[in-house]
């Protein structure tokens, strides 16, 4: 979500990302995300600090791609839209997408992130500065489709951005150690209260 990334930094990002999703944060070696990412450690050193500063901005990099990615394709569809039938056609798509049990383990991921950072006032401001990244992103979609005509005129759309980023982040609780609730029907319900936010 930067202007003019640095690539290093992103080469260097992006292997410590791969080791934390393939082996967790106790398996990320600095000498192995080096090697993976073709730096120095000293790079690393420059960029992070520290080992435990690498992590940090890999978990945080992690959550904001978790809510990020989905959102570059959304924005995509939404400037295609000419009439609110057809955001609400899109909305309908990327939510059948987002709710499926193939996305659990990336819930769950994102939640253990958010944990870790409960004690470690470091990883909760960098996972913060990528959550508020999403949520301007999120909200400046929704204000694009409301001065279109496309939505309710009197909306915020950052609160119905947060509203719906907070929705997505809770939803793992139901997935949690089984499902204990018919999770279509909640999928069902939540649209119909999403489409009453934000089309009246």
């Amino acid at each position: 979500m930067q202007a003019g990334p640095d690539l290093v930094k992103e080469r260097i990002l992006a292997a410590a990302v791969k080791t934390i999703d393939e082996a967790g944060t106790a398996a990320l070696r600095v000498v192995a995300v080096a090697d993976e990412a073709g730096v120095s450690q000293g790079m690393i050193r420059y960029y992070f600090g520290d080992r435990q500063g690498l992590v940090d901005a890999a978990l945080a990099r992690r959550f904001g791609d978790r809510f990020g990615d989905p959102l570059a394709a959304f924005a995509e569809g939404a400037k295609a839209c000419n009439t609110q039938a057809e955001l609400r056609l899109l909305l309908t798509r990327v939510l059948d997408s987002l709710f499926i049990p193939e996305r659990t383990g990336l819930r769950l991921e994102r939640n253990a992130d958010v944990g870790e950072a409960v004690s470690r006032p470091e990883l909760a401001a960098k996972i913060a500065a990528e959550r508020d990244a999403n949520l301007k992103f999120f909200s400046e979609i929704l204000a694009d489709a409301q001065s279109r005509g496309l939505m309710r005129a009197d909306l915020d759309p950052t609160l119905a951005a947060a509203f719906h980023m907070s929705m997505i982040h809770g939803y793992s609780l139901f997935e949690l150690g089984g499902e204990s609730l018919d999770m279509r029907a909640f999928n069902r319900v939540y649209q119909e209260a999403l489409f009453g936010l934000i089309f009246e």
